[in-house]
């Protein structure tokens, strides 16, 4: 009775038989290395099709370029800002002669590192404002200081890290100087 009900395909070969087929059906994937995924999520990419031959300018840009625009660069708060975090960074760089003195490395490169990170962004774009080259000089000159002070520590030469950070105070405040 089982043999009338058979076709003459066991399990194997249908198996091998729905394999192939669904092999056949899905053809290869079509990408480049290095793109990304070629979908829209907020309607800003070139598939996406609303935005086809629109300018994506918005007159509710903070940034656009009319006299209207909310933003604009080197503003009095902006700027009174930016003087703050290297005024701020000039009172903590006043905190590692002790830290310095007791070898505490760990929390000299913490201050170096947790709120003095702003610090070059800051005199970057104070640099930028001033326009003094002499400023701009004195910025590198003490962005080295700190690194040095950072390797002293790490290297836990005292000596090496004392110099760096006495050149770094000095260099500090030619800046705010120049500007």
């Amino acid at each position: 009775a089982v043999a009338a009900f058979s076709t003459g395909m066991d399990r194997k070969a249908f198996g091998q038989a729905v394999v192939g087929g669904a092999a056949a059906v899905v053809g290869p994937a079509i990408a480049s290395a290095g793109e990304g995924a070629k979908f829209s999520v907020f309607g800003g990419a070139a598939s996406e099709p609303y935005t086809l031959g629109e300018s994506l300018y918005s007159p509710y840009s903070p940034f656009g370029p009319g006299d209207d625009r909310v933003y604009s660069k080197f503003n009095d708060k902006e700027v009174k800002f930016n003087i703050g975090i290297v005024t701020e960074s000039q009172k903590r760089l006043t905190l590692i002669p002790a830290y310095l003195e007791k070898k505490k490395w760990i929390d000299t490169v913490d201050e170096l590192t947790r709120y003095m990170y702003n610090t070059r962004k800051s005199m970057n774009y104070l640099a930028e404002k001033s326009g003094n080259k002499n400023a701009a000089k004195i910025k590198k000159d003490f962005f080295t200081d700190i690194e040095a002070i950072t390797v002293a520590c790490k290297r836990k030469q005292q000596d090496v890290a004392v110099a760096a950070h006495a050149k770094a105070t000095k260099d500090l405040d030619a800046f705010l100087k120049a500007l």
